[in-house]
């Protein structure tokens, strides 16, 4: 079953809004609260609140700058 970002955000006691901003600094365009992920998804925001270190899974997804 899928899982809300609101609820990641409640058991984690964060704001959805700072939940959201992290799970977009993994390149998953979150837009509201309501937004449910995959259970894979959820480890992996959980992973990177919790760690402050991107998930491998996930660097591919993000854009670094280039020079």
């Amino acid at each position: 079953a899928k899982i809300r970002i609101h609820e990641i955000a409640k058991e984690l006691g964060y704001d959805s809004k700072e939940i959201i901003e992290k799970a977009n600094e993994l390149g998953l365009g979150i837009k509201t609260a309501s937004n449910a992920v995959e259970p894979e998804i959820a480890a992996a925001i959980y992973e990177y609140i919790q760690t402050r270190e991107i998930p491998e899974a996930f660097k591919k997804n993000i854009k670094t700058p280039t020079a």
